[in-house]
């Protein structure tokens, strides 16, 4: 008899990962391939949409290496992607330019704009829920395409997210689900406002037809069954965002006041809660049938922050990426806090939640002559961990009490001196799951719930997802902390108009 297992894939900003789960969310198989950034100008990004389905075919090819297919009865395919990138495809779902993806921040002329014609009440009318009008989301995105690329939009056919070319190329299906596709269409009514795509003077048949999340969107056709040697057939959801994922891989959907931190290339902050009332601006809330409500707060600064640190200030070409964490570590936890030590802002891409500013900029206070490496890649783990402690500060306020431990996961979650450092920052315990890789975990389980082997989103949170360990903060290192904390929040306050 076969082994019942589910496939999970996520397309992400540097990596596409695969991974096969059995019903127990034990990991039979785990594969990786990370690619590049177009980074042509200053605020642009963009991916090439064939990286990722080239990325998509090693790693399961990978997998079919690792373990022996002809045993496993993959049951589903759930998929989930960086999110909002723009995927431009034309009617024969070829890709029309390279992908504009999240992080990109040019459209700020735009952003203006429609906060001048449109507002924020008025756009969580078109679109169904509240969105900063930022730079770097859809709507501005959308609005630059009409005014620097019309022959762009001409030939566009659809505007998908990644994880949906994915799908395309999976299943033949041109779909999306209704929250990675916000901006383009109304996340309640799941259809586009046809008064905000005449205000933006565009047609609004660019939207793709959205889908809840676990729903089946198609299957696994002949053409792609052949290529990646998988079972004809095979059930496919429409996928959500891999932050959605990461939460759902840690259980923060399956019940109340579970807080997280999902430690990408960006972080994303957030707590599952009772009831949506009043949220601060900065903060974004989802509820989806089915799903607990959760409110969170996206950072632009993560694991990407100490990518660039790697690339930049550590030379050593032999070493691997794999090898150079291993070495930064190492650094870190030889190193020593105190009330002087080095501060960093770790907004070298602009900033999202909580300041919400595409113009702040990185920088390192308070440098000594006698400073390391090791202090420099301490002051850039610890400035992402104030401004993770800023985020749950705000989420409180909403939550109504203090929250005393959270979920980490996610690929930086494999550095053990982070979290601990996290730890201490905070003043919170932190919770080390056995599925760190949560992303991928969430789209093997969104798929699960999609084919209906699971009665709902608890009981399946409950017989797949394990605790590993539990960090205990150490008291005096977070007094320590404490006081870089609040000098890191002046600093910011005392420049923030300097960018």
């Amino acid at each position: 008899m076969k082994k019942e297992a589910f496939l999970g894939i996520d397309i992400g900003t540097t990596a596409t990962k695969t991974a096969l789960f059995n019903p127990l969310g034990q990991a039979i198989a785990f594969s990786s391939t990370r690619y590049d950034l177009i980074n042509a100008a200053p605020s642009h990004y963009e991916q090439d949409p064939y990286h990722w389905w080239v990325a998509v075919k090693e790693t399961i090819s990978s997998l079919q290496k690792q373990t022996n297919f002809g045993d496993i009865e993959i049951l589903s395919i759930g998929i989930c992607g960086q999110t909002p990138t723009f995927v431009f495809v034309d009617k024969k779902g070829d890709i029309v330019r390279p992908a504009i993806i999240w992080k990109d921040s040019r459209a700020q002329k735009e952003a203006l704009f429609l906060k001048e014609t449109i507002g924020e009440a008025l756009m969580e009318e078109f679109i169904g829920t509240r969105l900063p009008l930022e730079a770097s989301w859809p709507p501005a995105k959308l609005l630059w395409i009409k005014e620097n690329e019309p022959d762009t939009l001409r030939k566009t056919c659809k505007i998908l997210q990644p994880k949906d070319f994915i799908n395309y190329k999976l299943s033949g299906v041109l779909a999306s689900d209704y929250w990675c596709s916000k901006g383009l269409v109304n996340v309640k009514t799941m259809k586009p406002s046809q008064e905000y795509y005449k205000i933006l003077g565009i047609k609004s048949n660019i939207a793709p037809d959205v889908f809840p999340p676990s729903n089946i969107v198609g299957y696994l056709n002949k053409e792609a069954s052949r290529e990646l040697r998988l079972r004809e057939g095979i059930p496919i959801v429409a996928g959500w965002a891999d932050s959605f994922c990461g939460i759902l891989g840690v259980g923060a959907f399956a019940g109340c006041g579970q807080a997280f931190d999902i430690a990408g290339t960006s972080e994303i902050v957030g707590i599952s809660v009772e009831s949506l009332c009043e949220i601060p601006p900065g903060l974004i809330s989802i509820s989806t049938e089915g799903f607990q409500n959760v409110i969170f707060g996206p950072t632009q600064s993560g694991g990407g922050t100490l990518d660039w640190f790697i690339d930049k200030f550590i030379y050593d070409k032999e070493l691997s990426l794999e090898e150079k964490y291993v070495f930064v570590e190492k650094a870190v936890t030889s190193s020593v806090v105190n009330k002087d030590s080095m501060i960093f802002l770790p907004f070298i891409e602009g900033e999202r939640a909580p300041i919400w500013n595409p113009k702040a900029r990185g920088l390192f206070f308070g440098v000594t002559k006698s400073d390391k490496l090791s202090d420099f890649a301490h002051s850039i783990m610890s400035g992402v961990a104030f401004n993770i402690r800023n985020i749950f500060e705000l989420l409180e306020t909403v939550y109504g009490k203090e929250i005393e431990e959270f979920s980490v996961s996610g690929g930086s979650s494999r550095i053990p001196v982070w979290n601990k450092i996290k730890c201490d920052v905070t003043g919170k315990k932190i919770r080390i799951l056995e599925n760190i890789e949560s992303s991928v975990f969430g789209a093997a389980m969104l798929g699960a719930l999609g084919v209906g082997y699971f009665n709902n989103v608890a009981d399946m949170s409950t017989k797949m997802i394990r605790i590993k360990e539990i960090i205990e903060p150490d008291i005096e290192r977070h007094l320590i902390y404490e006081e870089l904390y609040q000098k890191f929040k002046r600093i910011y306050s005392l420049i923030r108009n300097e960018f």
